[in-house]
Parts: C-alpha cells; sequence; structure tokens
C-alpha cells in the first residue's frame, strides 16, 4: 500500500492508512475504534482526519497523546534538572572542598 498524504482522508484513503478494507470502516466507527468521518463536503464523501486516527490508534494502545507525551516531557526536564544538579555537586565536592590540615 502506498503513502498516504494529506490530513483528510477519503474512504480509500483512510481504508490504506489503517491497513483494513474500504468495507471495515463503518464496522470501525460502530464500534467506536475509529471516529466518525466528517461529512461537511456532503453526504457522498466523508473525510477521515488523520490526526484523529492517530489518536484513536494510541488510545487503543493505552496512551493518550497529549497527556503521555506532556508527562514523558515533563519527567525528561525532571531528569535533566537533577542530573546537572548531582555533575554540580559532584564538581563541588571534589579535591576543592576537602579540608586539609595546615598544622
Amino acid at each position: 500500500m502506498g503513502e498516504v498524504e494529506g490530513r483528510w482522508l477519503d474512504p480509500k484513503a483512510a481504508a490504506a492508512y489503517l491497513h483494513t478494507t474500504t468495507r471495515d470502516l463503518p464496522n470501525l466507527v460502530e464500534s467506536q475504534r475509529i471516529p466518525a468521518p466528517s461529512y461537511r463536503l456532503g453526504p457522498r464523501k466523508p473525510r477521515w482526519d488523520r490526526h484523529s486516527l492517530d489518536a484513536a490508534m494510541l488510545e487503543a494502545l493505552g496512551i493518550k497523546p497529549k497527556t503521555d507525551i506532556t508527562t514523558a516531557v515533563e519527567r525528561a526536564c525532571e531528569q535533566m534538572q537533577e542530573s546537572r544538579r548531582k555533575s554540580r555537586s559532584k564538581a563541588a565536592g571534589g579535591r576543592n572542598d576537602q579540608r586539609i590540615s595546615l598544622s
């Protein structure tokens, strides 16, 4: 199956993107496994938002896209700050921090 481009997918492109058939799309919508299409172009021209399909697939895997990405970024930032703190404290606690008796 070829590369799908664009954000709004017709039934054929949506099916190709999901690696399924156009016949399966109504069942996937009915079972709420994918979002319903937009009929803004008319009743005979359903279009699926590729970003919504991606979000639905991630949620099926138990991933909440925005929440999990935000959490992951926050954790990464905290880890970077912690490693910087540790490297600074090691530098401060090196030879310069040792007390040497001059007597």
